[in-house]
């Protein structure tokens, strides 16, 4: 920016004010038995959220979770676990597309060299009006869109070495399921480079779940 030579300049037009009404319903059941030195809880959670007219709403978001607790001696314990945990939508993801939609307002993406270009036109400041030469931009969301969640299980050894004071080797495992990302999906590879699938847009920014990733392990003591 100091060298005048920015790498995008990026800009909104239309109407920009968005209202997000969102209502989260949830309950679960929950149960305890005790036998002895062992100890398991066993439960179910559901998670459902009213989103605003247009982002698809996901129904079936249960999450069963399972722990158990064994008294090895009166000093250590051994306990395991493992759930489905739910997340709720990320409002800032779909503030755009509820509002850079293409009909109510749109955003025009603008790259290096041209955005040094608006730059010297601009002085730094906005656009009156579209730039012309370069399509706008949109955002979307895909037709099903699930909460993200992950799954989730556990062991841990803990020990009482003093009275106040406690030893805790664990393990946690962890898999994401359904995170949520924006992509452009109006690319298509030309040659040594890309196109617009749809000439009339510059991007479609389209926010989706992602495809699954290789797990994740962790170890703490």
């Amino acid at each position: 920016m100091a060298a005048a030579r920015p790498d995008s300049f990026r800009q909104a037009f239309g109407q920009t004010r968005t209202r997000l009404p969102v209502t989260s319903f949830g309950a679960f059941v929950h149960d305890r038995l005790s036998r002895g030195r062992l100890t398991v809880d066993a439960g179910v959670r559901y998670d459902f959220e009213a989103l605003p007219a247009g982002i698809p709403e996901d129904a079936d978001d249960l999450s069963p979770r399972l722990g158990v607790g064994f008294a090895l001696d009166p000093r250590t314990m051994l306990r395991a676990s493992v759930g489905r945990y739910h997340d709720r939508s990320v409002l800032a993801a779909l503030e755009r597309p509820l509002r850079e939609d293409g009909r109510r307002a749109f955003e025009q993406v603008i790259d290096a060299p041209e955005a040094a270009r608006v730059l010297r036109a601009t002085g730094g400041g906005a656009l009156d009006e579209r730039w012309s030469g370069v399509p706008p931009s949109r955002f979307a969301v895909a037709p099903s869109l699930p909460a993200p969640s992950s799954d989730q299980a556990s062991v841990s050894l803990e020990r009482l070495v003093a009275h106040d004071l406690t030893a805790t080797v664990s393990y946690l495992f962890s898999r994401g399921r359904d995170q949520q990302r924006t992509r452009n999906v109006n690319l298509q590879r030309a040659g040594g480079g890309f196109t617009p699938i749809d000439p009339a847009w510059s991007d479609v920014f389209r926010l989706e779940a992602t495809p699954a990733r290789p797990t994740m392990a962790s170890r703490s003591s």
